[in-house]
Order: C-alpha cells, then sequence, then structure tokens
C-alpha cells in the first residue's frame, strides 16, 4: 500500500512489479525486501497512511540491495522525517526523488526533481533526454527556483503544518479515532464504530474534503485528512463533534 502512480508507470511500459504489503500495522518490513529483484521504491514518508521509516531501517534496505537501483520517495520528508541524502555519499544506487507538490504547495506545477551519484544521474538523464528532454515548461521552472530563493518561509509554513497536525492527531485521539502516527501534511485516521462512510458524506455535506477509500480493503474505514491552517483543522473537529453528539 503505497503511492499509486508507480503501478501506473509500471504498467505504462510493461515492467513486471511486485507490491510487498504493509505489515499488520501498517509498516515496512525490511526482511521482505531481502530477495532478487530488478529495483526497489520506498516511498517514505509513506502515503496514504503517513507512517515514516527510520534512516536506520532504509539503509539496511539499499544495503541488501546494492545491485540494483533502490529509489526513495521523499515527497513528504519536510514534515518531520529524516532525509536519505547523507547516504548518497555512500551507495551509488540511491535516487532520491523529491515534489514542490507538497512543502512548497506548488502541486499544479507538476515540477520535481532527483538526487543520486554522477553515474546513476548520467543514465537518468540520458533516459530523460530520450524520452521527453523538455518535461518542464518556463512558468513551473521560475516558480519553482522562486521557491527555493525563498525557503526560509516554506520551512516556517511546515512547522506550522507539524505543529497542527500533532495538535489534531491529539484531538482525534480524543474522540475515539485511532490515528497512525504521521511524518507528512495528513493523517489516517480509522473511525469509530466502523462510521467513515457516513462521517465521509457528513463532512462533504459541510464542504469539507477528505480522501474515504471504500474500495480499499484495509483502510476502508480510515479517512486521511489533509492538515490545513489551525483554524481549519478546528473547524474540522467542531464538525466531527457535532456529528458525534448527532
Amino acid at each position: 500500500m503505497t503511492y499509486g502512480f508507480y503501478k501506473v508507470w509500471a504498467d505504462l511500459y510493461r515492467i513486471n512489479y511486485h507490491e510487498v504489503p504493509l505489515t499488520s500495522d501498517f509498516e515496512i518490513n525490511g526482511n521482505d525486501y531481502i530477495a532478487d529483484n530488478g529495483g526497489v521504491v520506498l516511498t517514505n514518508p509513506n502515503a496514504p497512511t503517513g507512517i515514516y521509516k527510520s534512516l536506520e531501517a532504509i539503509e539496511a534496505i539499499i544495503k541488501a540491495n546494492q545491485d540494483v537501483v533502490v529509489i526513495i520517495d521523499e515527497a513528504y520528508i519536510n514534515f518531520g522525517g529524516e532525509t536519505a541524502l547523507p547516504l548518497l555519499k555512500k551507495y551509488d544506487n540511491v535516487f532520491i526523488t523529491r515534489t514542490f507538490s507538497k512543502d512548497a504547495s506548488l502541486a499544479g506545477l507538476r515540477v520535481g526533481y532527483g538526487m543520486g551519484s554522477p553515474k546513476l544521474m548520467s543514465v537518468i538523464n540520458a533516459v530523460k533526454n530520450s524520452v521527453n528532454p523538455y518535461n518542464v515548461d518556463l512558468i513551473a521552472e521560475k516558480l519553482a527556483v522562486a521557491a527555493v530563493e525563498s525557503w526560509d518561509y516554506y520551512e516556517d509554513t511546515c512547522q506550522k503544518i507539524i505543529a497542527t497536525r500533532d495538535w489534531f492527531t491529539k484531538e482525534l485521539r480524543d474522540l475515539d479515532f485511532s490515528v497512525l502516527e504521521s511524518k507528512t501534511n495528513f493523517v489516517l485516521a480509522e473511525c469509530p464504530q466502523n462510521d467513515a462512510a457516513n462521517l465521509f458524506d457528513y463532512l462533504q455535506a459541510k464542504n469539507i474534503y477528505v480522501r474515504y477509500f471504500p474500495k480499499v480493503e484495509r483502510i476502508k474505514n480510515h479517512l486521511r485528512i489533509s492538515i490545513g491552517t489551525q483554524a481549519e483543522m478546528e473547524q474540522v473537529i467542531e464538525a466531527i463533534k457535532e456529528y458525534q453528539k448527532a
């Protein structure tokens, strides 16, 4: 259970893949990645669970897969996780991907970047140039550069989101929700009394939009709730309290 587009792209390019299931508590089991394979993709922190795997655990997986490329998707890393960037000095088979969609709030631009050893990057650039050498438009490029130049602002915003997320998590748990420990800008919360569908509809009627996964068996009673401003999340909590009283 992870970011779904990796499967989409694998199918598009007819690449065989095996999706490694999470443990019963939604964790990655590093031993599951000790096997012959053509490459490994890890989303850390994970989506939609929000769970972060320690740098030591990630490195153990890399050590077990030094003959293939290990991709680490760090889309949400600036919301409380520890980046794997230091590992690039130790392993030339690691490729770290980032996006401006989350911490910089530039999702509509579809712009991101990747980091790896010079040897690995030369191969990746060759593939990129042969498929689509102009995959970032000028507007996206200019705005991404502006975001980097103003990164202190985004770091401050991330810290505010982290504080609100932790407050929101406690509030949900006080309302009998089971909330996974998140290091992202959202939380995945299991609803009390198997009531995710009804709560989803109730919130939507109040113009509060959350993610609901009725077709995903393991999380069909969960809601994924993105973290907004403190005031917005207080409104969400009040709406949930009203629902529980009804």
